[in-house]
């Protein structure tokens, strides 16, 4: 009876671990989806430039030949220049900050849920049942895995599936084991191919 409640602990940190997986894929999406709201915002700011230059340009070619002390102080000019230097502030502000964006290197949960799971003596690991399996499908439960060894995912195809002693599996499924090593070890020669 004693094992019960050690189970039902482990149980838990998987499950808390998975959690922390989510919300780090989350997060990661998040970082991605302003990485690039601040590419369009330099491509914005470039296009502007781009505007800039263009006026710029039409501007000297009407005052072509006229005194360079006259054109430089010309309203046009003059606001040409501090738009031009307004942009390139801005310009070089957003770039660094997508390159901080691009550089954050934070330890994702997925990688903190892996190390605490080996410091507590278990690991993970997968099982893909094999395409000679029989029968072709069965329950996890039928699956018949020793004591201890948890299965914490299922993947079929791009499917995740939430594993219960009820889900049916089939040939061709990825499974997420956690366990102890010597078991999972056992698990893995049990559906290795034959030779």
């Amino acid at each position: 009876m004693k094992l019960v409640p050690h189970f039902r602990r482990e149980i838990r940190i998987a499950w808390a671990g998975l959690e922390k997986v989510v919300v780090s894929a989350a997060e990661q999406t998040a970082r991605q989806v302003e990485v690039l709201r601040v590419s369009f915002q330099i491509h914005e700011r470039e296009r502007l430039m781009d505007a800039v230059f263009k006026r710029m340009g039409r501007f000297l070619h009407e005052f072509q030949g006229k005194n360079v002390d006259v054109l430089t102080t010309h309203p046009t000019c003059q606001s040409c220049f501090s738009e031009f230097k307004r942009l390139q502030s801005e310009l070089k502000f957003i770039e660094r900050r997508r390159q901080d964006l691009r550089e954050e290197n934070v330890t994702t949960k997925w990688v903190e849920f892996v190390e605490s799971v080996y410091k507590s003596g278990m690991t993970l690991d997968l099982l893909v049942l094999p395409f000679y399996l029989k029968p072709s499908s069965m329950t996890l439960q039928e699956l018949s895995l020793p004591q201890g060894i948890f299965v914490i995912a299922i993947q079929r195809k791009e499917r995740f599936i939430q594993p219960h002693g009820g889900v049916m599996l089939r040939r061709g499924d990825r499974l997420t084991l956690l366990g102890p090593p010597q078991q999972i070890l056992l698990v893995l020669e049990r559906f290795a191919p034959p030779r």
